[in-house]
């Protein structure tokens, strides 16, 4: 559906070079041409498809979704429950959610016809602006405005109009790491989202 094709990187030279060596898993010399194709197709799926901005904006509604209606989601521990949990799943959660907007309870009310928004597609944030940053490795992101959400967003609203400065937004911070668990550099994609009630910010 994302129009990527699932024949961007050999799957099977990848799989017939590789093998567990001493040292663990190991790639044949041979197999190393489709492994830095395969490296740069995933490092393509996070620019096109996991960071593009429908994703990210929907990643942030079910974030902000989940954190008001968790405890409503599944009743006690699921460590406790485990039969239970296991049969809690996306389609048994999407059933659930989908009845809650005429519940007689005013809060579940409520939260359920913002579980209604998503279901239809209208979704509560929408980009604003976006810019991609990469940091070479002798950069640190930690120790520049690009380490916390909260240090972007201060800045962005003192360099606001004043009339703008308290508007409904949020920055979006995710990470693409090549080789998760080094210190090579780290491209990251910026967002500033706000909500579309607020008509006065594109």
């Amino acid at each position: 559906m994302s129009g990527f094709s699932l024949r961007s990187f050999d799957l099977d030279r990848l799989l017939h070079y590789s093998f567990f060596g001493p040292e663990g898993l190991t790639i044949h010399e041979r197999g190393l041409s489709a492994m830095v194709r395969f490296i740069a197709v995933r490092a393509d799926l996070f620019r096109s498809v996991y960071f593009h901005r429908t994703v990210r904006a929907i990643d942030l509604t079910l974030r902000d979704l989940f954190a008001e209606s968790r405890d409503m989601l599944f009743d006690g521990n699921p460590l406790q429950r485990l039969d239970a949990y296991r049969r809690f799943t996306e389609w048994t959660l999407l059933v659930d959610v989908s009845r809650w907007s005429g519940s007689d309870d005013p809060r579940r009310a409520d939260i359920g016809r913002r579980w209604d928004r998503l279901l239809e597609r209208k979704i509560d944030w929408r980009m604003a602006a976006e810019r991609t940053l990469y940091f070479d490795p002798d950069e640190s992101e930690e120790s520049s405005i690009f380490s916390r959400d909260a240090f972007v967003e201060q800045a962005l609203r003192e360099a606001l109009p004043s009339e703008l400065r308290d508007i409904v937004l949020h920055v979006d911070l995710p990470r693409h790491v090549h080789r998760p668990g080094t210190e090579a550099a780290r491209p990251g994609r910026i967002s500033c989202t706000t909500r579309p009630a607020m008509k006065h910010v594109r």
